[in-house]
């Protein structure tokens, strides 16, 4: 995506500060979401209202396979002493999720990404991980009216007023608002 952003084949892109660490790209900071344990209803985290790492020693993983927080996980998980029994690499989070509604094992997923149709999730607290997703523009690059506008909107939203993903009774407080809330109030 860097490449495309550079070459101006994108004029802007939605991505995590991870994914985009790259002096000549302007990130413009939207929110910040946290990491979240799922896992199937009847599982013994269920009984948690919030998940530390050493909580998860010994069970299977499944794990996307495309994420930018999974190096620090799987280092988290060093330190302390283990290692995690990946099952299941997806190329996508709800396909993770799904194997874990299958009983298969749990997953760590950003908050957001929990559906949470057939599945329960808790905060991950200790250690708490997090990406912040950035609208990212190329630097002195002049911008289109309606990079402008969506600029001018993101800077506006109050992302820290959303909803969690995650079940209410066991959340910490909301951090965001999800994405798509961003556009319905930019006209064209």
């Amino acid at each position: 995506m860097q490449e495309m952003l550079l070459s101006g084949a994108l004029d802007v892109a939605l991505a995590t500060r991870e994914a985009m660490a790259n002096e000549r790209l302007r990130r413009h900071a939207l929110y910040r979401e946290r990491f979240a344990v799922v896992f199937a209803p009847g599982q013994r985290l269920a009984r948690l209202e919030a998940v530390q790492l050493l909580d998860l020693r010994g069970e299977n993983f499944g794990l996307p396979m495309h994420c930018e927080l999974c190096e620090a996980l799987l280092e988290a998980c060093r330190k302390r002493g283990f290692d995690l029994d990946i099952i299941h690499r997806g190329e996508r989070d709800d396909w993770v999720e799904q194997m874990v509604a299958a009983g298969r094992g749990v997953a760590v997923l950003p908050e957001y990404a929990h559906i949470g149709e057939t599945t329960l999730a808790r905060p991950l607290i200790e250690p708490v991980l997090a990406r912040e997703a950035a609208l990212v523009t190329v630097a002195g690059r002049p911008h289109a009216p309606w990079v402008h506008l969506l600029l001018r909107a993101a800077r506006a939203h109050k992302w820290d007023e959303g909803e969690a993903a995650i079940d209410p009774r066991h959340a910490l407080p909301p951090l965001v608002a999800r994405p798509a809330e961003l556009l319905a109030g930019v006209s064209r």
